[in-house]
């Protein structure tokens, strides 16, 4: 399913966010996952957005089937959908030609080939969590931390769905250490993304001008380095443990 410019903008653009729900950015994950299966050039952007849409979905679900299991869904909403416009909109640059991709160009260019989608994977969460979730906390003024810390009880469900994908459909080699280490390994992936996560929560006080993101967008650029530059020197499974123990150890607090 080959899409032209103009479908490209159609899923990636959200004109009005006060009329975008959760519900309509899965939808619009769940078509550009197709296109790009169906694409051997855009297969690597697969990894990064399937983890996204698998804890999107979850979310989403856990709205539906539990009701009062977030304190302020709506809010948490609105949060979701200026989240996603922030990976939406340099997605749309890449597809499209454009240059602007910010703190997404590392990520973009790994992407250009076919290597190794963990990586992929993690560099997609580095940026979009490190680079984009604080402002997205910024914009839509977001400050109920009960509602954001339930997230990670989500993400530690979902990371095992994640590998399991990871090792299904890419035969990837981490993914499978993933599940055969399972519990030191999926408690160590959880962890860095929870700290990651944190780091965001934080940063959002920080965030006053244009020179901070510049700063942030900056220091998430360099951690992309950084984890091309330990996976290269860990890409086999037997280092897995020490890929994970270096992760652990790269920050973008401002």
């Amino acid at each position: 399913m080959a899409l032209a410019k103009k479908q490209i903008k159609q899923i990636t653009h959200i004109p009005n966010h006060g009329k975008e729900t959760i519900f309509s950015i899965i939808g619009r994950m769940e078509v550009l996952i197709a296109a790009f299966e169906s694409q051997k050039s855009l297969q690597p952007l697969v990894p990064f957005l399937e983890t996204y849409y698998l804890v999107t979905r979850t979310v989403a679900e856990k709205s539906l089937e539990h009701a009062g299991y977030f304190h302020d869904p709506h809010h948490l909403q609105q949060l979701d959908v200026e989240f996603a416009s922030l990976y939406f909109t340099p997605l749309d640059q890449r597809l499209t030609g454009g240059l602007q991709l910010g703190p997404w160009k590392t990520y973009f260019d790994y992407t250009r080939h076919d290597r190794y989608p963990f990586l992929q994977m993690l560099l997609g969460i580095n940026t979009h969590i490190n680079a984009d979730l604080s402002l997205a906390l910024v914009k839509t003024g977001y400050n109920d931390r009960k509602d954001f810390l339930k997230i990670n009880k989500i993400l530690e469900e979902v990371i095992p769905h994640i590998m399991l994908f990871l090792a299904m459909r890419n035969h990837d080699v981490y993914a499978f250490s993933g599940l055969v280490l399972k519990k030191f390994f999926l408690t160590e992936f959880h962890k860095t993304v929870v700290r990651w996560r944190e780091d965001a929560w934080e940063n959002r006080k920080k965030l006053k001008s244009v020179k901070d993101l510049k700063k942030l967008h900056r220091k998430t650029d360099q951690v992309s380095g950084e984890l091309i530059k330990i996976f290269e020197s860990h890409k086999k499974i037997q280092n897995a443990v020490g890929f994970l123990d270096k992760v652990n150890t790269l920050s973008v607090r401002l």
